[in-house]
This record gives structure tokens, C-alpha cells and sequence, in this order.
């Protein structure tokens, strides 16, 4: 158990849906929770990388919420970054150095060591001296920084080292950031810089939380950028609840939290029948969508969950499933359909029968194509202890999505 009771399930939920959510509005989901608080507190660093809404951007909110408040608090220096629009080296160091608290020790070796640094060129002294003490920079400091961003990016760390601090740096949407630097001239070379540094401030004093509802492999590959500076963090998945009763624990406390007329038993038994899959979000949205409707019968909530709640949900969250197969190049998109045809009744598949139901040339991307499709939630992984590995959905959303798809093909 972490320093604050994450694993005690709450009486009262706050009603939220949309955004990273944190203490009152947060789901207690202790399994996944404790385990990134005490790898981030161990110095790993970890990433997080699957579907929109499932609970991503909360689980680093709350990870952060709970470090903290802990009594071990003053160890840390934590910096949350949401980068999704970032296209710009400067952005991403402003929004760092600026998160720092000034009254801290790290705060103080920042300044020592960037500001009036003989090492750096006019323009570059002036926008880190504008960043520390007034929170911006200039046009300047945005052309002269990629050049300089090793030496500025090394003080750094001498500045981390010297404060005695553990800086926690969660950055969410950080695909999204490395995609916009890619789409910008000399941009691979910017984002493998980018890596190759942040690689290096793993191995020091940081410790980071990147998250993601792309994932990194596929830019890898797209860009042939270098694996190794990506490949020292710890994979944490965040799946749906993990029961039924669960779900309706969850649901309860959001009725007990919430002005709702007339929620009966069978509202709550009848809206878990409807759900696919038990993410919070889900049942936060349907939980809204019937309070705001007063629907609560059986039959009215199955005619509002035909013709309201599972339109927006396909649009929501199986549409990124659609998009995310036509980013893949032909050989990817090709190779990830014949997997997704081998996958049945939410059973694991043998990697051995995988290889043999595609081929020969496909055989020879799976591994890489594999590792896509967990990374990007399509899949998730088993490996046994004699070496054998097999392969499943990774929640019954993705095996929902491939049958309606399926469906749709099968009719036209």
C-alpha cells in the first residue's frame, strides 16, 4: 500500500467525465496505482500507452497526488506536462523549468547554472534568464535552442544533481509531441536528440512518466528512429475494472454522490448489462447520460443506450481504432488485420499459430508489428515460463470493434 490508501473503495464518487481526474473524482484503483507510485519512487520510469478514456492521464495525476502528499514528499520535485501540442524543443523546456517551484533547492541550482552561462551564445542566456524569471522566452531563444540543446540540457542535470532532489517529470501525450517535431524540418534529428537526452536523465536523477494514446514503436519504425534511447522503460497497462461487482461499487458511489431521482436498483443492474466494458469513463458517461435523461427502466435505458449512448461511444472510442489502422503503412495495416482475424472469444492465441496463419513475408514483421499493436492498445501479451508467448485483444472494446467492423464488411 502506498502512503495514502489508494485500495480503500470510497462510499462517494464526484460525477466527472472528460480530463485526468485526481482524489475525490478518482476512482480508488489500487493495482494499478500502488504499482506506479512505488516504481516511480524506486527510480524506474514508466510508460503508459493505450486507448483514449481509459484512465491513462488520472492514474498520473493521482500517482503525482499521492507522492506529494506522502510523508516522504520533500524527496521529490514533481513536473506534469501535458505536451499533446507541443511542436518546439523551447515549449517543452519553458513549460519544465517554469513548473519547478521557486522556493525549492533545484529551483535555485537551475538558476545558478543557466542563467549567465558563459557557455551559451547571447540569445540562449537571455531566453533561459526570461524563462526563470518571468516564465517565457522569445523567437530567439527558439531558433538558437536546438543547436545548444545538449549543453543546456546537461547543466540541467548537474543543476537536478547538486539540489539533491528526485525530479519526477510526467509528460502525457508525449507521442504526440515527438509526431509534431517529426513533421517540422530536421525533425527526426530533433526528436532523436530529444530521446537520446531524455534517455540520459533517466540513467541520473529523473524519473519519468510518459503517456500516450499513440504509442512510440510505430514512430520508431516510421522514422527509423534509434530504439535503444526508448527502450529502459517499464510498460504499465491500464485495463477496464476488474469485476462486475467492482463496476457497481463505482456506480454506487457515484449515486450516492450525485442528486439523482428515482435511481433504482434495476437502473444501476441494467446500465452494467449495457456497458461492453467496465473503463470509469464508460460508466461516468452513462451514469451522466441517464441521470440527465431521467431514464431509468429497463426498457427505456436499452432504447437510450441503442440510440444515444453507443452512437457517441462509436464515435468516441471505436473511431480511433479506424484511424490508427490508416496511419499504419500497407504492410502494417495488412499484417495487423490477418492477426486481428485470428483473435476469438477473448482467448489468447499461440505467437507459433499466429506465424503460421500468415505469410512468409508477414512472418518476418511480426515481432515489430506485435509490439505495435500492444503499444497502441490493439493487443496485450502472455509470456510463459518455458519461453512460449501468445496474444489477445487487450480489452473486449477492441474485440467489439473488430466484429462490428467485420459485421459491416460481411454486409457490404
Amino acid at each position: 500500500m502506498t502512503d495514502n490508501d489508494n485500495g480503500s473503495r470510497t462510499k462517494r464518487l464526484k460525477r466527472h467525465f472528460g480530463g485526468a481526474v485526481s482524489g475525490d473524482q478518482f476512482w480508488p484503483r489500487p493495482e494499478i496505482v500502488d504499482n506506479l507510485v512505488n516504481t516511480i519512487k524506486d527510480g524506474e520510469s514508466v510508460s503508459l500507452f493505450g486507448l483514449r478514456r481509459i484512465g491513462k492521464s488520472s492514474a498520473m495525476a493521482e500517482a503525482a497526488r499521492i507522492i506529494s502528499q506522502g510523508k516522504d514528499a520533500n524527496k521529490y520535485t514533481i513536473v506534469e506536462i501535458d505536451a499533446q501540442d507541443y511542436n518546439a524543443l523551447d515549449k517543452l523546456l519553458t513549460e519544465i523549468l517554469v513548473a519547478v517551484p521557486s522556493d525549492s533547492n533545484l529551483f535555485t541550482s537551475l538558476k545558478k547554472r543557466l542563467i549567465g552561462n558563459r557557455m551559451f551564445p547571447e540569445a540562449v542566456k537571455k531566453g533561459l534568464e526570461l524563462i526563470l524569471n518571468m516564465g517565457g522566452s522569445d523567437a530567439d531563444f527558439s531558433k538558437s535552442l536546438p543547436n545548444y540543446w545538449g549543453p543546456v540540457c546537461a547543466e540541467i542535470i548537474k543543476a537536478i544533481e547538486e539540489s539533491g532532489t528526485q525530479l519526477i517529470l510526467m509528460i502525457d501525450e508525449f507521442p504526440y509531441m515527438c509526431k509534431n517535431l517529426l513533421a517540422k524540418e530536421g525533425g527526426r534529428d530533433f526528436v532523436d536528440n530529444l530521446l537520446a537526452t531524455f534517455r540520459n536523465w533517466r540513467q541520473g536523477p529523473v524519473t519519468m512518466v510518459m503517456s500516450g494514446s499513440i504509442g512510440m514503436q510505430f514512430l520508431i519504425r516510421e522514422h527509423q528512429l534509434e530504439f535503444l534511447h526508448f527502450n529502459d522503460c517499464f510498460a504499465v497497462d491500464i485495463p477496464p475494472l476488474a469485476s462486475r461487482a467492482e463496476a457497481k461499487a463505482m456506480l454506487d458511489a457515484l449515486v450516492q454522490s450525485t442528486e439523482v431521482d428515482n435511481w433504482l436498483e434495476e437502473t444501476s443492474e441494467t446500465l452494467l448489462d449495457e456497458v461492453t466494458v467496465y473503463y470509469p469513463s464508460f460508466l461516468q458517461h452513462a451514469f451522466s447520460r441517464l441521470k440527465a435523461a431521467n431514464v431509468r427502466s429497463r426498457p427505456q435505458i436499452e432504447e437510450h443506450f441503442a440510440e444515444h449512448i453507443r452512437p457517441a461511444w462509436d464515435s468516441t472510442f471505436f473511431d480511433q481504432f479506424d484511424i490508427r489502422l490508416k496511419v499504419y503503412d500497407e504492410v502494417l495495416r495488412d499484417l495487423s488485420r490477418a492477426v486481428f482475424a485470428q483473435m476469438a472469444d477473448d482467448k489468447h492465441v499461440l505467437r507459433d499459430d499466429l506465424a503460421a496463419a500468415i505469410t512468409t513475408t508477414q512472418q518476418e514483421q511480426l515481432t515489430e508489428a506485435l509490439k505495435i499493436l500492444k503499444e497502441d492498445g490493439f493487443l496485450s501479451r502472455r509470456a510463459a515460463r518455458d519461453g512460449s508467448e501468445s496474444w489477445r485483444f487487450c480489452s473486449p472494446l477492441v474485440e467489439t470493434w473488430w466484429q462490428q467492423r467485420q459485421s459491416k464488411k460481411v454486409k457490404k
